[in-house]
């Protein structure tokens, strides 16, 4: 909650854990929640049949993947405008690109980090919201390595399952 409402920060923020820990309904009943008090928020699991750009398009309600990139992050932009707060994407189970892929995993997560770049890679220009990455932990280094080579920058936020003393 403090990373994604923080003032400055990485756009895309990371947040992965081990298979089962309860990553979704963290999102689902802890997080979504607080955040909606003071942002606009979508959640959204990949849909194996739109990938992950479509899946995203639909989430800034655009009718479907488009070629001019730039009308992702103006479609962003708008929907802060309108709602005159930060807009946050929390994109869920986006490992499914490798274990579900629409097509080939390297085309289809290639298309998104297009995507991303176009929305997020000038800091003048980027929305104020945040993009959150759900996925199981060992996928994190193939999709930081990713990131890194497109030079998006991402924070981490790891999700450690609870102990007997966290649960009460």
């Amino acid at each position: 909650y403090r990373r994604i409402t923080a003032p400055n920060g990485d756009s895309i923020i990371l947040y992965y854990g081990q298979s089962g820990v309860g990553k979704t309904s963290l999102l689902e009943a802890g997080l979504i929640p607080r955040l909606e008090q003071v942002r606009t928020v979508c959640y959204a699991r990949r849909d194996q049949a739109r990938g992950l750009v479509g899946t995203l398009a639909a989430a800034i309600s655009l009718p479907g993947p488009i070629d001019d990139l730039n009308q992702y992050r103006l479609h962003w932009l708008a929907i802060e405008a309108e709602k005159g707060k930060p807009f946050c994407v929390l994109l869920d189970q986006i490992e499914e690109v490798y274990t579900r892929p629409a097509g080939t995993s390297a085309e289809e997560f290639g298309a998104f980090l297009d995507v991303l770049d176009a929305i997020f890679y000038q800091l003048d220009t980027r929305p104020k919201g945040r993009l959150v990455l759900s996925f199981r932990k060992e996928w994190l280094a193939e999709i930081e390595t990713r990131l890194a080579e497109r030079r998006l920058l991402a924070e981490r936020v790891f999700v450690e399952r609870l102990s007997k003393r966290g649960v009460i």
